[in-house]
């Protein structure tokens, strides 16, 4: 008998699936070898004269230049430049101040030529350390006034923005260090550094137990020599606790509020920050961050202005002498518009604690709680009163005030031909109870045209496009 090849029976015992894939494999490269073959074909094939194309005109497209590196950049759309340091570009914002802005109820240069002979005087051992020693050799117009804002508050955290103000020339400019990345901070730490160098000294609220250790300790990780170890340094906080002792709180925005008279409008909670920082990271949108960096300017005048107020407290004018008051400035140069803007809303201050009255009281509706909060329209031809200080105690619902102030100037305006000076202060408190609002936005706006004031005008047209871009 004889047997079957051995290969045969192996095709015979074949599993009908892995035939498939085999037969499936098989035609695959088959039709791999015939696309070969069309190529071989067409790469060899002969050309005759006819098959030539002649030469053919092509037509001219325009030549469109190439766009920088800027024009594509978020940072220089929001006004951002740049400056060359020893670790890389470093990019920054800069705004300059009239030394006759009033940030409170004092103005920006009455606090240059205050001698710090007074508070050492007054609390020698704040200044018996090494650094503090010098000091009372310095004016404050020779002092940097460093503010931080950073991603956290441990050791591991960076200061994403360095704020640093001076005077040059008569003039306070604040400049805004910045990271677009985490990649940028050895160019921004250096570029700090080059600038505190030109200055005889530093100035912080709180920077001896925060801000500077933190400049301090990036640097060394990041290689960058600095003088952090030797420069004079003036924190001002320690000089509050000394000189306040009563207080309860020094935290800088209660200072504002008790002392410098200065109220902020729309300011960023410093809680909020390191949220806000985050998110960029993710949508690399930085216009978010400019609320952040007014908050770090606001910070830096009010440091500024609180060596006249320290001052005024250790030499109390006489009943003959009154304190220097802050003059109202006349029209500013655009670049001051955000100035001017904060010392307009000062007044607002009240609106706001209205505001934070309200949030505690939300829901309620008991005794004591205004619940009339239907746009009644005034009776009689004139604006009514704003809300009584009753009112505010007992926490009036912002809705409720907010209808109520739009019915009064809607009321105004079908007896008036436009937006005028007395219904300015109506607009103003509904855009700081709701900083949104575009009704009151886009009145405010029709005021500022109206009296060519282009810089406000301008500014607040910024605020509408960003509500109501259509």
């Amino acid at each position: 008998m004889m047997l079957e090849p051995h290969c045969t029976r192996t095709c015979l015992i074949m599993p009908s699936g892995f035939k498939k894939r085999l037969t499936r494999l098989h035609a695959s490269r088959q039709r791999l070898r015939q696309t070969e073959r069309a190529a071989d074909d067409g790469e060899s094939r002969v050309f005759l004269a006819d098959d030539v194309p002649g030469p053919q005109k092509t037509p001219e497209t325009p030549v469109v230049e190439t766009p920088t590196v800027e024009a594509y950049d978020a940072w220089a759309q929001v006004g951002a430049k740049v400056q060359k340091s020893a670790r890389g570009p470093a990019y920054y914002l800069h705004q300059a101040h009239s030394g006759n802005i009033a940030h409170g109820r004092w103005r920006l240069e009455q606090g240059r030529d205050i001698e710090i002979n007074g508070f050492c005087d007054k609390f020698p051992a704040l200044f018996a350390g090494e650094q503090t020693r010098r000091l009372p050799e310095i004016a404050p117009h020779r002092l940097a006034f460093v503010d931080l804002e950073t991603n956290g508050l441990s050791k591991k955290s960076y200061p994403f923005c360095v704020g640093i103000g001076l005077w040059e020339d008569g003039i306070f400019s604040v400049y805004h260090f910045l990271m677009r990345d985490a990649d940028d901070e050895p160019a921004v730490l250096a570029a700090s550094v080059d600038l505190l160098r030109k200055t005889d000294g530093l100035c912080t609220f709180n920077g001896a137990s925060f801000d500077v250790p933190m400049l301090k300790r990036r640097c060394e990780l990041h290689g960058i020599a600095h003088p952090f170890d030797t420069a004079p340094h003036i924190d001002l906080l320690r000089i509050s606790r000394k000189l306040y002792a009563h207080r309860k709180s020094h935290k800088l925005s209660k200072l504002e509020e008790d002392l410098l008279d200065f109220g902020r409008v729309d300011d960023v909670p410093g809680a909020e920050i390191p949220r806000l920082w985050s998110r960029y990271l993710k949508a690399k949108n930085p216009r978010p961050l400019l609320g952040i960096f007014e908050h770090n300017r606001l910070d830096i005048l009010s440091m500024v202005v609180l060596f006249s107020e320290f001052d005024e407290a250790l030499n109390p004018p006489t009943s003959a002498e009154q304190p220097p008051a802050a003059a109202p400035t006349p029209a500013q140069p655009p670049e001051s518009t955000a100035s001017i803007v904060s010392a307009m809303n000062q007044s607002l201050a009240r609106s706001y604690a209205l505001r934070k009255k309200s949030k505690t009281r939300r829901g309620s509706r008991g005794a004591g709680t205004l619940t009339d909060t239907s746009p009644q329209k005034p009776q009689s031809s004139a604006l009514a009163p704003a809300f009584s200080r009753g009112d505010l105690n007992r926490g009036m619902p912002i809705g409720g005030r907010l209808r109520i102030l739009r019915a009064e100037v809607e009321d105004a305006l079908e007896r008036s031909a436009g937006v005028d000076a007395d219904l300015l202060p109506r607009l103003h408190e509904m855009l700081a109870l709701a900083p949104r609002h575009p009704f009151a936005l886009e009145k405010i706006v029709d005021y500022y045209r109206q009296t060519q004031q282009t810089a406000l005008a301008r500014h607040f047209e910024k605020r509408l496009q960003d509500v109501s871009p259509f």
